[in-house]
């Protein structure tokens, strides 16, 4: 499943490869590894100095059973492109009840560092997109079939911490694919977004999920224009029950 402009990602833990328009060919474009945030690896890709400058982040669960990217570039000519992607190899659920998961969660958002390439007019300033990291905490009931939870911890690569949010129950389909909305963690229910997912390996023993968010996560005087993409891929908490998610 995707959300945005991604067209197409192929991640084997180590080289992404990616397609969104504007990235180069028409196939799958090779990304160059760049470090890593909150544990995905990040990959940037360009094609020179005075085109887009686009970052990706991918993440895939111990077994191969689920693959998700996010990509995205910061905007040039009054426009931007990005998006997420994840992908389920194998699956199987649980005879029933109640499963909880929790891990990290990265995303990308549509504004950062500005550069003009030498000697080049200021039309054509690009800027690059910027990190956002948290975690998820997901509850799935396999036997009435649902979901729900939230994104929380959310801050800027490097800068400020953003409102939580809240991932509205939704419905778990045979094939273990998910779907719901996203609100803000407010008395308003306000919504900020949408959010798809899957779970994947044996006894559903990985979650993950790819994410739109718009500028009400970033509060009421935030820029419209701002949208944030994100994913995670995440495991079963060591107890499987939701308190042996956390610390005390």
């Amino acid at each position: 499943m995707s959300v945005g402009d991604v067209e197409g990602i192929s991640y084997d833990g180590s080289t992404l490869r990616v397609r969104v328009p504007l990235d180069g060919n028409a196939q799958l474009e090779t990304y160059e590894a760049d470090g890593e945030l909150n544990g995905y690896q990040r990959f940037t890709q360009s094609e020179s100095n005075a085109n887009r400058s686009f970052t990706a982040l991918a993440g895939r669960s111990d077994d191969g059973s689920l693959v998700a990217a996010v990509v995205a570039d910061g905007g040039q000519f009054n426009s931007f492109y990005g998006g997420a992607s994840l992908e389920q190899n194998n699956f199987s659920a649980p005879a029933g009840g109640l499963v909880s998961y929790q891990g990290n969660y990265v995303g990308l958002v549509n504004y950062g560092r500005q550069t003009t390439a030498p000697g080049a007019p200021g039309v054509t300033t690009r800027s690059e997109a910027t990190g956002i990291t948290g975690s998820v905490f997901l509850t799935a009931d396999f036997t009435d079939n649902k979901v729900e939870g939230a994104v929380y911890g959310r801050r800027i690569e490097g800068g400020d911490a953003l409102d939580d949010l809240v991932l509205v129950v939704g419905d778990v389909a045979a094939d273990g694919t998910f779907s719901g909305g996203v609100q803000l963690n407010d008395e308003t229910n306000t919504g900020a977004g949408s959010y798809g997912g899957a779970f994947g390996g044996n006894d559903a023993a990985f979650a993950g999920g790819v994410l739109s968010i718009n500028s009400s996560a970033y509060g009421e005087d935030a820029d419209q224009n701002i949208k944030e993409f994100g994913i995670f891929v995440i495991g079963q908490c060591s107890g499987g029950n939701a308190e042996s998610c956390f610390t005390p």
